[in-house]
């Protein structure tokens, strides 16, 4: 950590725990907290890119992958992503395409899982309001 309290290499987020925010997903409003009721991590995909969606595949057993948008401008403007770890904290921050993100992957939820194939998109009815990739 900065002398200012912030991550020394990072967002002022990293490291912190994922402030209360409203986001707009395309199956509707959700909150960042409610994100984390499933106890897994979380992939906040925040400029609908493909290569974040397509980087995550290999963890989507233990990860899910949210694309949408906080409602207004807060502690989320200007990220493309963000990686939150199931207790809240952000573990990873992207502000264009996907660096460092398998990394981060990696070290917080082990390897990827083995046969990580098709990029198949289904509704995981754990928790509203967020993209799952298929594990079958």
């Amino acid at each position: 950590m900065g002398a200012d309290g912030t991550a020394a290499d990072g967002h002022p987020l990293l490291g912190r725990r994922l402030p209360p925010v409203a986001l707009r997903t395309a199956e509707g409003p959700v909150t960042s907290a409610r994100l984390l009721h499933p106890a897994r991590g979380v992939l906040l995909d925040l400029a609908d890119d493909s290569r974040l969606r397509s980087a995550a595949r290999g963890w989507r057993d233990r990860v899910v992958t949210v694309t949408g948008g906080p409602e207004e401008d807060g502690p989320l403007t200007g990220l493309a992503a963000l990686l939150v770890r199931p207790d809240g904290y952000v573990a990873w921050t992207g502000e264009d395409g996907d660096g460092g993100l398998t990394g981060a992957l990696g070290r917080w939820f082990g390897p990827p899982a083995e046969g990580a194939g098709a990029d198949v998109r289904t509704e995981d009815r754990r928790a509203p309001h967020h993209d799952q990739e298929d594990t079958a």
